[in-house]
């Protein structure tokens, strides 16, 4: 896409620079001002750098690919007090050619296009998923609708989708007799701009963009140190008679960030354990590649079909601190712990599942951690009452690690700074045979969209045509 700088139209036919262009830091997350000189015309590369094989052909000459960059705008303060005000700019966007194939799958980039086109209105199930507009599982497409989205009275749009006030407790009324705006905020009353998180209709008047989590304080550990040499002396497998190396982010092997074809390989996680003379309990542990931010194993949910076996799964968790509050995440000042817990069948975010399981032995449960590595240990036949051993002889898992910050967020799956780690995979608890089951569609896009059917249009209308927006980037 080439535009020339936005201005603010004003009632009176006035212009002004608009300003409010932010694009996301690579290294630290941060969202930063990008300003613009008034003659200045802006090029910027979409996500069709990765579609279209650009990146994968600098790969091959060893050249450093294009980064995709989030960006978001924000509208001058004041701009929502009832004055008419319009942000208006130039430009001309370039589309993928209609007979390109999407690498990803057997249709063309019109065939998707005019699938996406009529989604928007009406769902099929044999309608193109809308992720196919996006080169990464990792990411949601943000909205680039041909027609404008309205929401209805009693909702406001957040999250890529119309979220009604009633489930959040709130209403335009209730805010207005505060002197708050009704908006779409996170837990830490910032204001949604682009990415994953939780966020939900609140009554707030802050104008702070969503940011990234604080870090751990260790974060980022000495790489020199955290080396392959230290790493396999951590994650030793001595003293166990079964173990499955190739535990990883998305089965292991598979990803879109520079570095994925070494995820798994024994790289990233392993699990490792004996079984008990009775057949039915096992003596587990799992080793990270990462810091202490979380770590968790335990039974896959097989009647989860959106977050591929983590939603409703009974897990044990392991937390470097206390008092959780999705403000302020862990209290790393108070004694970590390790606990089973039931993730919530709808709801991902760990503010809905923080209380443990109670009255549950856990005695047999550790964890220990360095500035480099972690690893979470058990001795049961059960988690919450289900045992580990399958009829089949077999377990099917999943793991989750988080070695960057404190908010026991799952997301990120690896490549972003080590922010997440997961997998779902499935063992033979008597032979040490260890694969990963066949993946179900995982709904990566829908995060957010608690209690909503996936399939409904307004759902599917908010992620359309993410090739086209989804994380561009500023080029010289």
């Amino acid at each position: 896409i080439a535009f020339t700088p936005a201005q603010i139209a004003g009632s009176d036919g006035e212009l002004s620079p608009s300003g409010g262009f932010y694009i996301q830091d690579p290294k630290t997350g941060d969202h930063a001002l990008a300003e613009f000189h008034p003659d200045d015309v802006i090029f910027m590369l979409g996500d069709g750098v990765e579609q279209i094989g650009l990146n994968d052909r600098l790969r091959g000459m060893g050249e450093e690919p294009l980064r995709p960059v989030p960006h978001t705008l924000v509208m001058p303060e004041g701009s929502n007090d009832g004055s008419s005000v319009s942000r208006v700019w130039h430009g001309r966007m370039v589309l993928p050619p209609s007979g390109a194939v999407v690498p990803s799958s057997s249709e063309t980039f019109g065939d998707v296009r005019r699938s996406l086109a009529s989604s928007s209105s009406e769902f099929s199930p044999h309608s193109t998923p809308t992720s196919l507009g996006c080169s990464s599982p990792t990411e949601a497409a943000r909205l680039l609708a041909e027609e404008e989205l309205s929401c209805a009275e009693d909702t406001t749009y957040c999250w890529h989708r119309c979220m009604p006030h009633e489930d959040s407790g709130v209403s335009l009324e209730m805010c207005s007799e505060r002197n708050l705006m009704l908006q779409c905020v996170n837990p830490r009353d910032q204001v949604y701009m682009s990415g994953h998180g939780d966020f939900y209709p609140a009554c707030s008047n802050s104008t702070e963009p969503a940011s990234p989590f604080p870090t751990l304080p260790e974060f980022p550990r000495e790489e020199s140190v955290c080396n392959d040499v230290a790493w396999e002396a951590f994650s030793s497998t001595t003293g166990y008679d079964h173990f499955f190396d190739q535990l990883g982010d998305n089965r292991g092997n598979r990803g879109f960030w520079v570095g994925a074809s070494e995820k798994g390989m024994g790289k990233v996680a392993k699990f490792m354990w004996n079984i008990g003379e009775d057949g039915k309990t096992i003596e587990g542990k799992l080793v990270f590649n990462g810091l202490f931010g979380y770590l968790a194993v335990g039974h896959a949910n097989l009647e989860d079909n959106s977050k591929n076996g983590m939603m409703g799964a009974n897990i044990i968790m392991a937390v470097p601190g206390q008092d959780y509050t999705a403000k302020d995440g862990l209290d790393l000042t108070k004694d970590e712990t390790v606990l089973e817990y039931k993730i919530h069948d709808k709801k991902s975010a760990f503010r809905h599942w923080q209380d443990p399981i109670p009255d549950r032995d856990t005695s047999t449960y550790s964890v220990t951690s360095t500035d480099c590595f972690t690893s979470l240990t058990f001795t049961t036949d059960n988690i919450n009452d289900v045992p580990l051993v399958a009829e089949d002889g077999t377990g099917d898992l999943v793991w989750a690690g988080n070695s960057k910050d404190y908010f026991c967020g799952y997301h990120g799956r690896g490549g972003d700074d080590g922010q997440g780690d997961r997998d779902r995979f499935t063992v033979n608890w008597m032979t040490g045979k260890g694969w990963f089951p066949d993946e179900k569609a995982d709904k990566e896009n829908m995060e957010g969209l608690e209690g909503m059917d996936p399939k409904s249009s307004a759902a599917r209308m908010t992620t359309s045509l993410g090739f086209i927006v989804l994380g561009l980037i500023l080029s010289a």
